[in-house]
C-alpha cells in the first residue's frame, strides 16, 4: 500500500467510525477507488469485535465494482459468521434481487423472518421484500 494512502487512513479514522464506513462504503466506490475503499474498510474493522461489519462493507464495495463473486462470498460469510442477526440476511437477500436471482433472494429473505421474530419492522421489510419477487417470478 502506498504511504500517501495509509496517512489517508489514519486521519480519516481519527474522526471516527462513521465517517470511515461512509468514506468506505459510499464516496470512494462512488469515485471508482475500489482498492482505497477496500483497504480503508479492512483497516476500520480490522479491530472490530464483530468482523461480519467487515464483510458487509466489503461486499458492498465489491459490488460497486463489479466483483460480484466476492461481494456474495463476503455477505455469506458475515451471514455464517452471525447467523441469528435478520440483517444480515436482509443485506444478502437485497443483493441477490438485485442480481436477478429472485429465488435465492427469497431464501435468504425468508431466513430473516425465521430469526427476525422479535424485530416487526423487519418481519414486515422481509415479508414486503417476499411479496414483490413472488409478483415478478
Amino acid at each position: 500500500m502506498r504511504p500517501w494512502l495509509k496517512n489517508v487512513a489514519l486521519i480519516v479514522q481519527a474522526f471516527g467510525q462513521i465517517p470511515v464506513i461512509f468514506l468506505a462504503e459510499v464516496i470512494l466506490p462512488g469515485l471508482r477507488l475500489y482498492s482505497v475503499a477496500e483497504y480503508l474498510a479492512n483497516k476500520c474493522y480490522s479491530r472490530s469485535r464483530q468482523s461480519h461489519h467487515r464483510d458487509l462493507a466489503l461486499a458492498h464495495v465489491y459490488e460497486k465494482a463489479g466483483r460480484i463473486d466476492r461481494a456474495e462470498e463476503s455477505l455469506r460469510r458475515a451471514v455464517a459468521m452471525r447467523s441469528n442477526v435478520p440483517d444480515n440476511y436482509l443485506f444478502l437477500g437485497q443483493f441477490l434481487a438485485r442480481q436477478k436471482r429472485p429465488l435465492d433472494a427469497i431464501r435468504a429473505f425468508e431466513q430473516a423472518i425465521s430469526v427476525a421474530q422479535d424485530r416487526p419492522t423487519d418481519l414486515e421489510y422481509a415479508r414486503k421484500w417476499i411479496d414483490e419477487l413472488r409478483r415478478v417470478t
